[in-house]
């Protein structure tokens, strides 16, 4: 597969994470379909374009940042919809027992893309996280 079909693709992954990191609702609205699908192993299964951002919009008061990096991504074109996989691995800082601290977690994230207009965006993905350190569970535990 020709690198010209292929980067566009890993490009829209790294905008999407540029958008988490930097909770850019405008960025990620760019890269994400309205009736986005989105299931990961912590944060759990969103619906729609708001229901994401929402959880976006309402991380746990303890993370101070995140930053995600992708590698080793696997692009599968079929003409009008692809398929990304690539590795992962996420540092959030966090506010843990009156310190701050990085708390890293890693996995394989899937991305569902379909190219719409000019461009190419996200209509499912999913997290599959596979390591990380176990007080991320209690931070992003469901809030009551």
């Amino acid at each position: 597969m020709a690198s010209v079909e292929v980067w566009p693709l890993i490009e829209l992954t790294h905008r999407y994470f540029r958008g988490v990191d930097t909770r850019d609702e405008a960025l990620l609205r760019q890269c994400l379909s309205p009736q986005i699908v989105a299931d990961h192993t912590i944060v759990g299964h969103m619906v729609g374009i708001e229901g994401f951002l929402d959880v976006v919009r309402r991380l746990p008061p303890q993370i101070v940042t995140l930053q995600h990096y992708l590698s080793n991504h696997e692009v599968e074109v079929r003409g009008e919809e692809a398929m990304v996989r690539a590795s992962l691995i996420a540092q959030h800082l966090v506010r843990w027992q009156g310190e701050e601290m990085l708390m890293p977690g890693g996995g394989r994230y899937t991305f569902d893309c379909r190219h719409v207009g000019d461009r190419w965006i996200i209509v499912r993905l999913r997290n599959d996280v596979t390591w990380g350190d176990p007080r991320l569970q209690v931070i992003f535990a469901p809030r009551k």
